[in-house]
């Protein structure tokens, strides 16, 4: 179901709760890239174990350090989800992008 907003009939319309997913999949896609670019190489030499044995070992020391961040922004994104529904949705459940207007849907 499309929400229509009531002021300017866009369908420009975000719900509050997607708003708030939106801000911990931002959160944990961001900190997972983060923490993939900035990971470092393990200290340890990797044992080739065939061809591309080495650059397999560096892909895994990559990926766990992805998935690290990924801990780190779910926690930021709960966190900023929070804030969302706090200061911009307030009591409201919906927030229409076209024109700013606030507004419940349930009061349609």
């Amino acid at each position: 179901m499309t929400i229509h907003c009531i002021v300017c009939n866009s369908t420009a319309v975000i719900p509050k709760d997607a708003a708030k997913a939106m801000a911990i999949l931002v959160s944990i896609i961001s900190a997972t890239i983060q923490g993939a670019t900035t990971s470092v190489a393990p200290t340890q030499p990797v044992e080739p174990t065939g061809p591309h044995g080495r650059i397999l070992g560096q892909l895994l020391a990559v990926i766990r350090a992805g998935l690290s961040g990924a801990v780190a922004g779910d926690a930021a994104g709960t966190e900023l989800s929070q804030s969302i529904e706090k200061y911009w949705f307030s009591t409201h459940d919906c927030l229409c992008l076209n024109c700013g207007f606030y507004f419940d849907q349930n009061a349609l």
